[in-house]
């Protein structure tokens, strides 16, 4: 019986485990493709215009691969950095800081904004991890 309840146990983690990176996984894809969109849509407002042809192109440009992208950077900051630990505030904070480093360095960078907006959204998640292990 004990057998039985601890093989039970041990699923239910395995199961919550999974569940809690598909959902993490979800969440980083969506903002990765959300702030890779917008950024791409508004910080090139002065070349493409604000019409669905600059949709589409920030669509395929900047949401599709930022997607990847904030997969990738998104596991790293809540497993590695964050340690599982990361509140609403957190991500909204980590978002926001990645949709405006994004906008305002694409004009200038181009595509190097793909280099420089996970350094500076890492950068910021190092700093809300230090300030929580202080806490």
């Amino acid at each position: 019986m004990d057998d039985s309840l601890s093989l039970l146990a041990v699923s239910r983690t395995v199961f919550r485990r999974a569940g809690e990176l598909l959902l993490v996984s979800t969440g980083c894809i969506a903002a990765g493709f959300g702030v890779g969109t917008a950024a791409h849509f508004f910080g090139a407002a002065f070349g493409f215009g604000l019409g669905f042809g600059a949709l589409e192109l920030a669509v395929f440009e900047g949401g599709i691969v930022a997607a990847g992208i904030g997969l990738v950077v998104g596991l790293v900051i809540y497993y590695a950095i964050l340690r599982g630990r990361a509140s609403r505030r957190d991500w909204v904070i980590l978002t926001s800081v990645a949709f405006i480093t994004a906008s305002i360095t694409f004009l200038p960078l181009g595509v190097d904004t793909l280099l420089v907006t996970p350094v500076v959204t890492i950068t910021v998640a190092l700093a809300l991890g230090l300030r929580r292990s202080r806490i």
